[in-house]
């Protein structure tokens, strides 16, 4: 009977350790998304530095007054990356969430604190001044 109930023991600790791991690199993998609204606020406020990590040609489509052009696929944005002030907040958007939301992993990793807008540039459109 102790065998069993040893092995029980043994079984359900084995559990519980796989969750904690499973769990927590799954939540260092995440990262912080910001509606259209809280984003634009964000972007007035001293300390936060709006990233677009959109091409060239979509950023002379249109993009957030100020924002730094660091264009992901092209790799500006991993030459720079590591420069980039950690005592800052980030605010990275793209066209959709992809580049954005690998940005902010990226940069996460280093300690540097990023949000991304939830939906894409799109939705910036109405709080432009």
């Amino acid at each position: 009977m102790a065998g069993i109930r040893d092995s029980f023991r043994f079984g359900l600790a084995t559990v519980v350790l796989v969750a904690i791991v499973l769990l927590s690199s799954c939540s260092s993998d995440t990262v912080s998304e910001l509606s259209a609204e809280e984003f634009a606020a964000k972007a007035k406020q001293e300390g936060y530095v709006v990233l677009d990590l959109r091409t060239p040609v979509e950023y002379a489509e249109g993009h957030w007054p100020d924002a730094w052009l660091l264009d992901y696929d092209g790799g500006e944005f991993s030459q720079v990356k590591k420069d980039l002030d950690p005592e800052l907040n980030y605010l990275l958007y793209c066209r959709t969430d992809r580049r954005s939301t690998a940005g902010a992993r990226e940069l996460k990793k280093l300690g540097i604190k990023a949000y991304i807008l939830e939906i894409g540039y799109s939705a910036l459109e109405p709080f432009q001044d």
